[in-house]
């Protein structure tokens, strides 16, 4: 963040904590942030170059969020787009340096097509038409 944004990180240490019982893969908060184990933890013996990367970008997207959305409240559920819009930005990028930028765009890509459009996928996908709207 700070070589490329010009920001320190304004506390004096990250702190994580993992837990098993945890709804969500994780969750920014100011000063502590929580993580499912099944998201953070691996083992160098087991783990998949994938599945590292994968931990790496789950910690990197918390850890932006302390500057996209940690020290501030959002007003609405516009703001809370942007919030989470700009950390997956930030996310993204830092993903990008990890490896190719046009590997990682094409797997951010069919990541959200995968998880954002899946209905689009199903076999009963259309176009919608100006007949089916009147």
């Amino acid at each position: 963040m700070r070589v490329n944004y010009g920001r320190a990180y304004d506390l004096d240490r990250y702190m994580i904590v993992a837990v098993s019982q945890f709804n969500m893969g994780a969750m920014e908060n100011k000063g502590l942030n929580i993580f499912n184990t099944a998201c953070v933890l691996s083992s160098p013996e087991t783990t998949t170059d994938a599945r590292s990367f994968s931990v790496k970008a789950i910690i990197a997207h918390e850890y932006f969020h302390n500057w996209t959305g940690n020290r501030i409240t959002c007003r609405d559920w516009f703001q809370l787009c942007l919030k989470e819009g700009f950390t997956v930005y930030r996310d993204q990028s830092f993903s990008a340096d990890q490896q190719s930028s046009a590997v990682q765009r094409i797997d951010d890509v069919a990541t959200l097509r995968a998880h954002q459009f899946a209905e689009d996928a199903g076999p009963l996908a259309h176009p919608c038409t100006s007949r089916e709207l009147c």
